[in-house]
């Protein structure tokens, strides 16, 4: 009996720090975004250009993410090729991880955070 209360216990703990992970994604997002613009006009250009695609990049990858349940759920999937969703992902994933290092200060760390959550989302969703 206990290993079964155990099992549930670490079951319902992963699912609660599953939600909470794609719950993470855009408020490390947003909280880049002001780190980001307080300390644009000390940057270089190129630097804060990178910077803002990164954040984009990173909040849009969520945004497909997310979308994708969201269309699965209003029906409207046979309209859309599903592979679609999935290349936008992985090129705005990667785009949004590569160009976190431009970013300097907290920003840096929480555009990080928020591409990890989602390396943390991706590994869970994903059933073998």
């Amino acid at each position: 009996m206990s290993d079964l209360l155990a099992h549930r216990v670490l079951e319902v703990l992963g699912e609660f720090l599953y939600v909470t992970a794609i719950l993470a994604v855009p408020c490390f997002t947003i909280f880049a975004y002001r780190g980001w613009a307080k300390l644009r006009k000390e940057s270089p250009q190129w630097r804060t250009l990178l910077g803002i695609s990164s954040i984009l990049a990173t909040f849009i990858s969520w945004l497909t993410f997310v979308g994708g349940f969201l269309v699965i759920a209003l029906g409207l999937a046979r309209f859309i090729e599903s592979l679609v969703w999935v290349e936008v992902f992985i090129f705005m994933f990667t785009i949004g991880l590569l160009f976190v290092f431009a970013l300097i200060g907290r920003s840096r760390v929480q555009a990080l955070l928020a591409n990890l959550c989602m390396i943390f989302v991706l590994a869970n969703s994903i059933q073998f």
